[in-house]
């Protein structure tokens, strides 16, 4: 254990503080005073995050606790709000108790980000102060801090010593102040007022992170809380999407290119990713403090409003927050919060979000948003589904005689709503049965099949007509395809058709049939015709499709069919008779009117009905 020990200075690096220690100790070789306070000469010197603190504090007495070291004299404090929260403590157990120097790759920057300081850096008023307060300078952590070129204190622009960085060069040396500056050195300003006036923004809230110690605030809260300030200057979209090609510009002309040079943060407006993108993206990796703070400044904020940020720091939320209340009058949770999520979109013509909400009754309905008052929660722009629930509602108060403008009340719905869905509803009432019939009656046809294998077609068909003709207007490819084949004739010895036979036999018959017609003398009067000939023969088809395989029963034909004019004149004196025998007078309006006689009467016509009026009774 070492007797005696410096005490730390206000704000000093731990660099600092072994260097000014290796000066006392008047040990001869740094090796020694590294063996003196970590138990081993191999320790490297570190200018920022020094490892093996543990050992350090148990060989100076406990004169300090580790973290209180870390706290107060390492730049920790200044990353510990970026990084991931689960890092944090990784970074102290390191810095505790190993002495590899793993730290940076833990912190999570991205190599080439904001170039670390070459040498370490000093404010020549500090020096001469801290000479007359201390009687001795020291190096001080804020000025050691990248993208810090004036001193917060002094607003003075730092000077570079000759010691360099150890992030640069691996040593294991200690270079106090006292030693490497002689007398400081007061640099002349060339900044311009506007970078001037960054650098000090820069430099005072690198220094009030140091001061102020915030925990790891997370990187998706940090990334909610630049997207709500976002949203208040209007570079989001109301789907929450940022607006880059607005940004870029407005953050660029925000500063000057030049100044973003200083800070190792250039940006050009064409660039699609760039640091500010990564930034403001769903965070994968950390970004550096000095980032953090010049877009903090541009949203017109200061550190402070880091120790303020809500865990639960919401995105702009143009329809409040979830869950949000179901609308469905049909529904037993009606008005109550269920919905969790909202689906947002921007309406074409005003711009503005549309929220659409799904609950999990299978209501479906959006409005156009923002909400602007607790009552806006609770309207609905328009329907996209009603659901299984709100249907069944509509059928069960529909069957229990309500009308529709009744339902339609009660559902705060319309009447053609209502009726197109009931219609809607019967019509897959009237599918579901045919469905049903489908499937019914393919298995009696194909039931019926395997219980009669050797029954042709047509005895099949027989069987089950109805079910026939169903399948086959209505799935003939199934029925085809579930038929019997076809049976080929078993007697191929059938005498053919004697056509010459069958002329003379059925020109007598045709003969004999047209006779028997003209015979007939009740109130069914027939025409004698091919077709009259034919239907009572039943031969029609035959003689409208084989007449000329039959030339006597043609001839026979063309001797027997009547005329229209023949028909009309065996008419009327059929019709005279039956007048005469009632004992009817017998004029030519009557007679005209029961032969059912046009108005166009040739002269034959007239003739054969002045003869008929004029003839005697028996």
């Amino acid at each position: 254990m070492i007797g005696f020990f410096p005490k730390l200075y206000k704000d000093e690096t731990l660099y600092s503080w072994l260097a000014r220690y290796h000066i006392r100790s008047n040990n001869s070789s740094y090796k020694s005073t590294l063996s003196d306070l970590f138990m081993k000469d191999t320790i490297v010197a570190i200018t920022d995050f020094p490892c093996n603190l543990q050992t350090l504090c148990t060989e100076i007495g406990d004169m300090y606790k580790p973290r209180y070291l870390i706290n107060q004299h390492t730049p920790l404090p200044y990353y510990s709000p970026f990084i991931k929260r689960g890092n944090y403590e990784k970074i102290i157990d390191l810095m505790e108790s190993t002495n590899k120097n793993r730290v940076y790759a833990v912190l999570g920057l991205p190599a080439g980000n904001v170039p670390y300081p070459r040498h370490l850096r000093y404010c020549a008023t500090c020096f001469i102060e801290d000479v007359n307060q201390y009687g001795e300078p020291y190096w001080h952590r804020i000025h050691q801090i990248p993208g810090v070129h004036i001193c917060p204190h002094h607003l003075e622009i730092l000077s570079e010593s000759s010691v360099l960085s150890k992030r640069t060069v691996s040593n294991q040396k200690f270079h106090a102040l006292s030693e490497s500056i002689n007398s400081p050195i007061h640099r002349n300003n060339l900044y311009s007022d506007k970078e001037n006036e960054v650098l000090e923004v820069v430099a005072l809230n690198s220094l009030k992170l140091l001061q102020e110690e915030i925990n790891p605030i997370g990187l998706p809260n940090l990334r909610n809380y630049y997207i709500s300030k976002l949203h208040d200057k209007e570079l989001m979209t109301a789907t929450s999407r940022i607006k880059f090609q607005e940004l870029l510009p407005r953050f660029i002309n925000f500063y000057g290119k030049n100044t973003l040079k200083l800070f190792g943060s250039n940006l050009n407006i064409d660039d699609k990713d760039t640091w500010l993108h990564r930034l403001l993206r769903k965070p994968k990796s950390s970004c550096h403090p000095i980032r953090h703070i010049l877009f903090n400044t541009f949203l017109g904020d200061d550190i402070f409003s880091y120790k303020n940020i809500n865990i639960k720091t919401p995105y702009y939320q143009p329809f409040g927050d979830s869950p949000f209340p179901c609308l469905n009058r049909a529904s037993e949770h009606f008005l109550k919060d269920v919905i969790s999520t909202v689906n947002i979109t921007i309406c074409s013509s005003t711009k503005q979000p549309v929220g659409t909400f799904k609950c999990n009754c299978g209501f479906v309905f959006s409005r156009r948003g923002p909400d602007l008052s607790k009552e806006d929660r609770y309207k609905v722009g328009s329907v996209k589904q009603f659901g299984e629930v709100w249907l069944e509602k509509v059928e069960e108060l529909y069957n229990d005689g309500l009308n529709y403008s009744e339902i339609a009340r009660q559902l705060k719905s319309n009447r053609a709503t209502i009726k197109k869905y009931l219609f809607n509803e019967n019509q897959k009432m009237k599918q579901h049965s045919n469905d049903y019939k489908h499937k019914s009656y393919k298995a009696k046809w194909s039931n019926l099949i395997v219980r009669n294998p050797d029954l042709s077609r047509t005895k099949l068909r027989e069987q089950l007509p109805s079910v026939y003709m169903w399948l086959y207007r209505n799935d003939r490819e199934w029925l085809l395809t579930n038929m019997p084949p076809k049976q080929k004739g078993c007697n191929k010895d059938i005498n053919k058709v004697s056509w010459e036979t069958r002329d003379y036999e059925l020109a007598k018959k045709i003969e004999l049939e047209a006779e028997s017609l003209k015979k007939i003398n009740n109130d069914g009067i027939v025409r004698v015709t091919v077709r009259s000939i034919g239907r009572e023969l039943g031969v029609i088809s035959m003689l409208e499709n084989e007449i000329e395989k039959l030339p006597e029963c043609k001839l026979m034909l063309a001797k027997v069919t009547e005329t229209l004019k023949d028909f009309q004149l065996r008419r009327i004196k059929f019709r005279a008779k039956n007048l005469r025998d009632m004992g009817i007078e017998i004029t030519p309006s009557k007679l005209i009117r029961n032969s059912a006689l046009s108005t166009k009467i040739d002269g034959d016509i007239l003739n054969s009905i002045e003869e008929e009026i004029y003839t005697p009774k028996n």
